[in-house]
């Protein structure tokens, strides 16, 4: 069964809840596998030291970058090409503005304690990549999607290697989020308004 099959059977609630519940096992599994993979924790702790030219310049600055991209993408791709099936739109499509902030904000912490934090500071940017666009398994089946994803992740990745710093790439992946979540909201709202 597609992802997308799985969430037209859930109501809003248990959607959100499972966006949530997700997040948690992924700031689990982060813990669980930063005991065993992380032997420096001092060094660990370093990862979050706030620059705040860094967040600006690579956090802020890398956000910009990837929105550009994605508004490429939107304006010269048929949206047949990056639809996630509309997993997306279901979610942020019924979220206030102030929800949206603190889900993408939640999602960016536990993903980048993961997929930078232990396993790139473990394994190297090439795993972290692969497996942060694997875990978004619904883009397995939109090539388009899937590559876009695995860009985003070795840039999310390279800034990571470039300023040893988790908050750039937690600050840079919920603005990416968060942006994106607030269009699908503002086009949802509009079209709502269209069809009154």
């Amino acid at each position: 069964m597609r992802q997308a099959d799985i969430i037209d059977k859930l109501n809003d609630k248990e959607i959100i809840l499972n966006v949530y519940y997700t997040q948690l096992l992924l700031l689990v599994i982060a813990l669980i596998s930063g005991i065993f993979l992380i032997g420096d924790w001092e060094a660990f702790y370093r990862l979050f030291e706030i620059d705040f030219f860094e967040l600006i310049r690579y956090g802020i600055g890398g956000a910009l970058i990837v929105l550009m991209f994605n508004g490429v993408l939107i304006l010269f791709v048929p949206e047949k090409y990056y639809d996630d099936g509309g997993v997306n739109r279901r979610i942020f499509s019924i979220l206030p503005y102030w929800h949206i902030v603190f889900l993408c904000m939640i999602v960016a912490f536990c993903e980048e304690i993961l997929f930078r934090g232990v396993i790139q500071t473990a394994f190297g940017l090439i795993p972290a990549s692969i497996i942060f666009a694997i875990v978004h398994i619904r883009y397995l089946y939109k090539p388009l999607l899937f590559a876009a994803t695995v860009l985003v992740s070795f840039f999310l990745g390279w800034l990571f290697l470039l300023t040893n710093n988790l908050w750039v790439t937690i600050v840079a992946h919920f603005l990416i989020d968060a942006v994106l979540g607030f269009m699908i909201r503002y086009q949802a709202a509009k079209e709502d308004r269209l069809n009154e």
